[in-house]
């Protein structure tokens, strides 16, 4: 049976070039982490975006979330790479949920897939501080 005919699965991938919380790493490694991580997952792959070096709006993400693609949604390596502000981020979640995309943290190993999910990343956050 062809792609085409059965349903796909798959995550895009989500890059940053600048560091994110306490880490740091290069475009080309996000990409293989995120790759191996949707591979163990046996998820297809789509190809990692980043966001433009001196955006502070996550105007990539937001675009990525709201494509009506066959994607089931969003890879990144870690949370960090969401807006500090709980507010944006919550503002990224709700059209997460609004578009049915999910969201994988690769480090944290954890992922938003509906709105309970959101307590717990946000605790994260919180302990983080």
């Amino acid at each position: 049976m062809s792609l085409q005919n059965k349903k796909v699965k798959s995550l895009l991938g989500y890059c940053h070039n600048k560091s994110f919380g306490p880490y740091s790493l290069p475009v080309k490694f996000q990409n293989i982490i995120c790759a191996n991580y949707a591979n163990k997952l046996k998820l297809i792959y789509g190809p990692g975006l980043g966001e433009p070096i001196f955006s502070k709006n996550h105007l990539q993400l937001k675009s990525m979330i709201k494509t009506k693609d066959t994607s089931s949604g969003i890879v990144m390596l870690s949370f960090y790479m969401m807006p500090k502000s709980k507010m944006k981020r919550l503002e990224l979640f709700n059209l997460a949920f609004k578009f049915k995309k999910e969201i994988h943290f690769v480090i944290e190993n954890m992922f938003f897939k509906n709105r309970n999910d959101i307590k717990k990343i946000e605790q994260i956050f919180l302990l983080n501080k």
